[in-house]
């Protein structure tokens, strides 16, 4: 690693020491969660609010909910790049002051205009927070600790979205427009006191360390950029639950009407349970590929059993396969995601955890732009076929992390 002795023009990044105070860890947890909490809710019930609020229709509600990933998708690089000039913790209060200037359009909005641009905030900075909150739970640790920090990180994202999505049940089931604003405005606020206590936060500059040459340095990684790429598909999960999964058992299944939401609860659940757990016991190449390859399992079992969800199995029978393919669907999340964490993260060069954190998040907007857009489509337009050729993408692409962990662990 080049020091800050070397005679080199080099801009100078500073890095706290690999042990961290517990009270700071609680506070980033928390904040982690809060801030999820208020993406829940808002991506919860976005869609009602902009159909039955302001009248919009749905294709178009879903083509600003797309534009706006696209944006995240764009500002990943440079934003990840100014986040390590600047400094992780003052990028993370702008990025969460701006996320609640976006809840307060949607509060607000009277006109397709307004919404779209409260959207276009709202998405591009909770996308461009997150992975900057990640940056700052894993700068300073030992790289054999990161995988479990980012797998805690990761288990308390799906609990704030879960609890937030829960929330936004209960206001869909109202159907009151002014409910919708209401909570709009409070979760603006939980953002302000985000951004507040994010003052407090460590911003990676005790100790000081050389960053790599270069502010596109991430863009001449190529297994990097790969494994960003399979990231991508494995993140499917996530539209596959949230979209997908509601839509296919309103309008293709028997199940009743609250199999949708009790499979993002076993989903929450499950990974709140195993998501730690199983991060630990990748300490050796050989693991991650194990991990990768028995998440690629689960998946095309998942996508083989909501196929048959469709049969002719009455309520109770599409409610069993639906269960059981969230469980498969879980599996693979929790295994392959922490595999693919390995395989992306784990080298990442000291000064530089803003900038590959943001890049990585890239993967998050594709899978959010690529679910709803064609995915959905495929599903409902080829039925059992769709999610069985959706689990072979998603299944391949853990394929693709074994290569790419064995060439990498051969170097």
């Amino acid at each position: 690693m080049t020091t800050t002795t070397t005679t080199t023009t080099t801009t100078t990044v500073l890095r706290p020491p690999a042990c961290r105070a517990p009270a700071v860890t609680g506070r980033l947890r928390g904040l982690h969660l809060v801030s999820s909490t208020t993406e829940g809710l808002a991506l919860s019930t976005l869609v009602l609010h902009a159909t039955t609020g302001l009248g919009l229709s749905a294709s178009l509600t879903g083509l600003v909910l797309g534009a706006a990933a696209g944006v995240a998708l764009l500002l990943a690089v440079p934003i990840g790049a100014l986040a390590d000039r600047v400094g992780l913790r003052r990028a993370y209060v702008a990025a969460a002051s701006t996320a609640a200037l976006g809840l307060v359009g949607y509060a607000v909005a009277g006109s397709f205009a307004l919404f779209a641009v409260s959207v276009l905030l709202f998405v591009a900075t909770q996308s461009i927070s997150q992975a900057i909150r990640q940056a700052i739970a894993v700068t300073g640790v030992v790289p054999a600790a990161r995988v479990a920090v980012r797998a805690e990180m990761h288990t308390w994202l799906n609990v704030g979205i879960g609890l937030g999505t829960t929330v936004g049940a209960g206001l869909a089931w109202t159907g009151a427009d002014g409910a919708f604003r209401s909570s709009y405005v409070v979760a603006a606020v939980a953002c302000l006191g985000v951004a507040g206590a994010a003052r407090r936060l460590p911003d990676g500059r005790e100790v000081a360390v050389t960053p790599p040459s270069g502010r596109w340095t991430v863009l001449g990684d190529r297994p990097f950029l790969v494994a960003v790429g399979l990231s991508s598909a494995v993140q499917l999960t996530m539209p596959v639950l949230s979209v997908l999964i509601p839509v296919w058992v309103t309008q293709r299944t028997t199940a009743p009407g609250w199999a949708p939401g009790a499979a993002l609860a076993l989903n929450t659940v499950l990974v709140l349970v195993g998501q730690r757990r199983w991060a630990r016991t990748l300490v050796s190449p050989a693991a991650v590929s194990r991990s990768a390859g028995l998440g690629g399992l689960g998946l095309l079992l998942a996508g083989v059993l909501l196929g048959a969800a469709a049969g002719p199995s009455g309520a109770a029978g599409a409610a069993t396969l639906l269960g059981l393919a969230v469980l498969a669907l879980t599996v693979g999340e929790i295994a392959a995601g922490a595999a693919t964490w390995v395989v992306a993260l784990d080298r990442v060069p000291p000064g530089a955890e803003g900038r590959y954190q943001s890049t990585f998040a890239m993967g998050t907007s594709l899978a959010r732009i690529v679910g709803p857009s064609l995915a959905l489509p495929l599903v409902l337009h080829a039925g059992a076929r769709g999610w069985w050729l959706l689990a072979v993408v998603m299944a391949a692409a853990c394929g693709g992390v074994v290569v790419l962990n064995n060439r990498r662990s051969r170097a």
